[in-house]
C-alpha cells in the first residue's frame, strides 16, 4: 500500500525525477524535431539522443557506457539502407544490447510490419500520432510508463 509520503512509483513526493533518456532512431528531421517539441513543452526532464540510421545508431548504442544507457529506444522502420526491422535484430542479438526496451514508432499499421516487429524482440508497437497534442500525449506516456513505472534490466556485459 502507498503512503501518503509516496506516488504510486515510490518515489517521494515533491522529489524530482531523473531525466528521461531517450534514443531516438529516426531518419525524419521533422519528426525528430516534433518529438523533441513535445517533451520541451510538456516540460519532461529529458536528454534526446537523435540518430539517423541504423549504422550509426549501433555504433552509438555500442560505445555507451552501462551508466549512460537509454532509457527507452524509439526506432522508425522506414530507414535508408538497413531498415528499422534490421536494427531491431541486431540490437536483440548483441549481448550487450539485447536488454534495452525499444518501441517501434511508425506511421505503418500493416500486421506484417507489426507481427515482424513483434517477432525480432520490440517491446511495443506504437503509430505516429497524427499530430502535435498527440505527439504531447505520446511522450507524456512514455515517460510515466518507461521512465516512472518500469523496472529497466541491469545493463549485461558484452
Amino acid at each position: 500500500m502507498v503512503t501518503p509520503n509516496e506516488s504510486w512509483f515510490g518515489n517521494q513526493r515533491g522529489s524530482m525525477p531523473r531525466s528521461f533518456r531517450v534514443f531516438l532512431v529516426e531518419d525524419s528531421l521533422t519528426d525528430a524535431h516534433v518529438l523533441e517539441r513535445a517533451f520541451r513543452e510538456t516540460r519532461i526532464d529529458h536528454v534526446l539522443t537523435h540518430c539517423v540510421d541504423g549504422p550509426e545508431a549501433l555504433r552509438n548504442l555500442r560505445a555507451l557506457q552501462p551508466g549512460d544507457r537509454p532509457d527507452l529506444v524509439l526506432l522508425d522502420l522506414n530507414l535508408p539502407g538497413m531498415d528499422g526491422h534490421e536494427v531491431l535484430e541486431r540490437i536483440k542479438a548483441d549481448p550487450g544490447l539485447k536488454t534495452l526496451p525499444v518501441v517501434i514508432l511508425s506511421t505503418s499499421r500493416l500486421d506484417e510490419e507489426v507481427g515482424r516487429a513483434y517477432q525480432s524482440g520490440a517491446n511495443s508497437y506504437i503509430t505516429k500520432p497524427g499530430d502535435f497534442a498527440g505527439y504531447q500525449d505520446l511522450v507524456q506516456a512514455l515517460t510515466l510508463y518507461w521512465r516512472d513505472t518500469v523496472v529497466s534490466a541491469p545493463a549485461i556485459a558484452p
